[in-house]
């Protein structure tokens, strides 16, 4: 009878699906290996970003290498430790949000893991001036290195220094590299190459040093004896002076490895 029925009700609970944006590449410089490796992405530190203003208390985040990973919750990498890249250079990662108390509630993005390349040091050149006043210091003009190590590099700034910890840290710059007078002889120049789009660096190095201003000393004539090699010993002239044989008796005390 339509008159025989019992009253009952149940919830009907809606869940929202997470809200996700497309997060910013993870990028970071290699390092000297320059191989497009690197040991150190955290993927935790990218979730305040996936989540944007949700509370972080209602979802779980997880990362993967493939989007069927993602979508079927398998193999989530580790993101509480390191991680190494497994492609050079870039890689995919894929972010699975999913609502905690129902799983079934999830959304994917993904973002790239970005290996950029350092500037390169060309050629780098050793400086050396006269110490004309003889105290160990001279004027150099260090930015001689400026073409030489940048090369055919576009949008790559450079810097000197006189500390390789200056150089790492980016302080104190040489103000004038092209009139650098020397404080201790030699010295030790350290030179930061920085992309300036990426702000990627690499630090090296040159020496430069003053070196003594020469003081000759007049050397006793060559004497010798004509001989007939040019078939006529009374006329003169001798083919074999050997100038080299003078060398020591002009330098005296200089060291001849600097000359």
């Amino acid at each position: 009878s339509s008159n025989c029925y019992i009253d009952g009700s149940f919830i009907i609970q809606i869940t929202s699906l997470p809200e996700t944006i497309q997060p910013n590449d993870y990028e970071v410089c290699d390092d000297l290996s320059a191989d497009g490796y690197y040991s150190d992405f955290l993927l935790n530190s990218k979730d305040s970003e996936v989540l944007t203003t949700q509370d972080e208390t209602l979802f779980n985040i997880s990362y993967h290498l493939t989007f069927n990973d993602a979508d079927n919750y398998i193999a989530p990498l580790d993101k509480e430790n390191p991680y190494r890249n497994i492609n050079q250079n870039r890689q995919t990662i894929f972010v699975r949000i999913e609502n905690k108390d129902h799983s079934d509630c999830y959304q994917i993005t993904s973002f790239d893991l970005v290996v950029n390349p350092l500037p390169i040091v060309n050629n780098l050149i050793n400086i050396e001036e006269c110490d004309i006043d003889g105290d160990n210091t001279t004027i150099f003009d260090l930015t001689i290195n400026t073409n030489e190590s940048i090369g055919s590099q576009i949008n790559v700034g450079i810097s000197y220094f006189t500390s390789e910890i200056e150089a790492q840290a980016n302080t104190t710059p040489i103000v004038n590299p092209s009139a650098f007078i020397n404080t201790v002889n030699p010295q030790t120049i350290y030179i930061r190459l920085t992309d300036n789009n990426l702000e990627c660096f690499i630090v090296s190095d040159f020496t430069i040093r003053a070196t003594n201003f020469p003081i000759l000393i007049q050397p006793t004539d060559y004497q010798i004896c004509d001989d007939s090699s040019d078939g006529d010993d009374t006329n003169g002239f001798v083919q074999n002076f050997i100038l080299s044989s003078k060398d020591n008796e002009i330098l005296g005390s200089l060291d001849a490895s600097q000359y």
